[in-house]
């Protein structure tokens, strides 16, 4: 299970890298319209906002499973491993508990969206949709938080130490 975790994460962080491509080459190519021809292409900025959701929502779980969030660990690199330990399995369903409850304030979210068809100014675009995206980048978020609270069950200990 632990392993078709990671693999569904990795996915989710080739689909992150590919629209991140996307909205650099939809950039640069709105930038050199507007500066050598005055023609910008309408709805850049709106299109920008919204995919950005698609490019952070994607690749939490990622960062997670692969140990890429900030963490500040000057303290804990002195504990005993089993300090580390309870430390390791207190903080991932502390986290994991954040991550359900925003997963599903998010899911709640766009059926609301869904029944209300809110969509973007410009472009008309539906926002349903992409919240509907955040909420799956989330669900994978969680499937990492359970990948860490499986290794943790096994006695495992949480680190960002390569070594």
């Amino acid at each position: 299970m632990r392993d078709t975790i990671k693999k569904i994460n990795y996915y989710f962080q080739f689909v992150s890298g590919f629209v991140t491509i996307a909205l650099m080459l939809l950039t640069v190519l709105d930038v050199i319209l507007r500066y050598f021809f005055n023609a910008p292409i309408g709805g850049t900025y709106e299109l920008t906002c919204l995919v950005l959701t698609i490019i952070v929502f994607f690749a939490v779980g990622y960062s997670q499973e692969f140990k890429e969030h900030v963490v500040i660990d000057i303290l804990y690199d002195h504990l005993p491993r089993k300090a580390k330990w309870v430390m390791s399995l207190i903080s991932t369903l502390i986290y994991l508990a954040i991550v359900v409850l925003m997963f599903w304030t998010v899911a709640k979210y766009s059926i609301t969206l869904i029944s209300t068809n809110a969509q973007t100014p410009i472009l008309k675009i539906p926002h349903w949709p992409l919240v509907i995206a955040s909420a799956v980048g989330l669900f994978s978020y969680i499937l990492a938080l359970i990948n860490d609270l499986l290794f943790v069950k096994d006695g495992g200990v949480l680190s960002n130490d390569p070594n």
